[in-house]
């Protein structure tokens, strides 16, 4: 769509050609402002057609008109959740840490504690919540905080054994797909399709692969990604933990009688080598790494898949034209059930 300036312009175009005799118009003429009033109305209806256009159904929808199909159809977008986990500390025996004591990591950012923690035999536990809502709030076991506050008996040094969780709001894309799917099946029975909607309600899941009957009727494996919130897309275990209580816990989704499974797929590094004929400069060198990644992206099948050179060369043709082979992988490299390939090493020669 134009800009306010370009729609002005071919306004100034007109009235030199059809009133003006071919002169041009002046700035600050009456000509000036009412071409610049025109092009500020042209402008404002083309906005309002686009965000009709855009509204008219969820597949091209997005922000506040993508919430208001999303509210129609009782799904709401996910807001960013805080991460939370467990760390331990060391002191005296009989020393308390009081709830709501500030822990910071190397970075400044800072977590809460739940509830008091007693020294117990030189060290205690307690559960603890990211002050700020996201992915950044994340943190590997064996993390090192520093306590806030100076306690009496209490070192001020405490370990992350895990924290997890944090995601950021949901975005367009993974919201449509839930809508989508909420229009598309609006009766849940327990269909791939049902799970894959079920999974998709845990905050900072991106993608979702079922296996059904994996061990028979009646059983079912679930597999998912959280891209946004980790750096290698792999769900801790609290993650996969609440995913599965929700599904196939007490008064879980999943119908009555389904044994079922949660699980962090496995990832598969694949090592590709390229042989090009000329010289690759390092920004294709980036730009290949990061459309061979991105390719092996839609590589997440619960059952057996393949690895295809052809998908590869399909990728590296999306940046250059230069002439290249595919050394490595030379053949079709299985992908076993549950597992993932990522981009291993990237070699050119």
């Amino acid at each position: 769509m134009a800009d306010i300036q370009e729609i002005k312009d071919s306004v100034d175009a007109e009235f030199s050609t059809r009133l003006l005799g071919g002169n041009p118009v002046l700035p600050q003429s009456n000509f000036d402002i009412m071409a610049g009033f025109i092009a500020f109305l042209q402008f404002g209806n083309e906005k309002f057609i686009e965000s009709v256009r855009d509204g008219v159904t969820p597949v091209g929808s997005t922000g506040s008109n993508l919430e208001s199909w999303g509210s129609t159809y009782g799904v709401g977008r996910l807001a960013a959740s805080a991460a939370s986990g467990t760390i331990t500390l060391s002191g005296t025996n009989g020393s308390i840490l009081p709830a709501g004591t500030v822990l910071t990591r190397c970075d400044s950012f800072q977590y809460v504690t739940n509830s008091d923690a007693t020294i117990v035999g030189g060290n205690a536990s307690v559960s603890v919540t990211a002050s700020t809502a996201g992915s950044s709030g994340n943190f590997p076991a064996g993390g090192v905080l520093n306590v806030g506050s100076v306690t009496a008996g209490i070192n001020n040094v405490a370990l992350s054994q895990g924290i997890s969780g944090g995601s950021e709001i949901e975005c367009d894309d993974n919201y449509r797909v839930r809508i989508l799917s909420a229009i598309r099946t609006p009766c849940r029975t327990g269909t791939a399709e049902d799970y894959d909607f079920w999974v998709r309600q845990y905050p900072g899941v991106t993608r979702v692969c079922v296996l059904e009957q994996p061990e028979g009727p009646g059983t079912v494996s679930v597999f998912f990604m959280m891209d946004d919130t980790y750096p290698d897309g792999v769900p801790m275990p609290a993650d996969v933990t609440a995913v599965s209580d929700s599904l196939f816990g007490a008064g879980g989704l999943a119908p009555l009688g389904i044994v079922g499974t949660a699980q962090a797929p496995t990832l598969l590094p694949v090592d590709v080598t390229l042989s090009f004929t000329e010289v690759v400069s390092a920004q294709d060198a980036q730009a290949i790494q990061d459309a061979i990644s991105a390719a092996f992206l839609d590589f997440f099948d619960c059952g057996q898949s393949l690895v295809c050179p052809a998908d590869i060369a399909v990728a590296v043709r999306t940046v250059t034209s230069a002439c290249f082979t595919i050394n490595s992988p030379a053949s079709n490299q299985v992908v076993p059930s549950g597992s993932v390939p990522i981009l291993g090493s990237l070699t050119f020669v």
